[in-house]
């Protein structure tokens, strides 16, 4: 994980919630950590089906926190108002870490059970 860049505090802070920074430090990895969770938080923005607002906006409207180790979402904000407007009820999230890559896939999932 050489690319990511998690040393930068001030992008910490824009980014990623109290929350999410005091799990991070916690992991074995915390660089890998992060990583995670910025590809999680990308999956569940584009499964939003919002446009982006460019490579300055904050991801920090998703927050994803851990349930005795699995995953999950919760919207804040702007995040949570695109989730209410578009009909989505829940968002599924899942994540894959290797030595140097990191994959998260995310379903938003409508009130009926569809996935978008």
């Amino acid at each position: 994980m050489t690319k990511f860049s998690s040393d930068s505090q001030t992008f910490i802070d824009r980014n990623y919630s109290e929350a999410e920074q005091a799990l991070a430090s916690q992991s074995v990895d915390p660089h890998s950590a992060f990583a995670g969770r910025w590809s999680a938080k990308e999956a569940v923005f584009k499964s939003l089906g919002v446009p982006s607002k460019g490579a300055g906006a904050s991801l920090k409207d998703i927050e994803i926190l851990s349930d005795r180790g699995i995953p999950r979402v919760k919207l804040h904000g702007e995040a949570l108002l695109a989730a209410q407007e578009g009909g989505i009820q829940g968002i599924k999230i899942s994540l894959s870490h290797s030595d140097n890559t990191v994959m998260a896939v995310a379903l938003a999932l409508r009130g009926n059970g569809e996935a978008t």
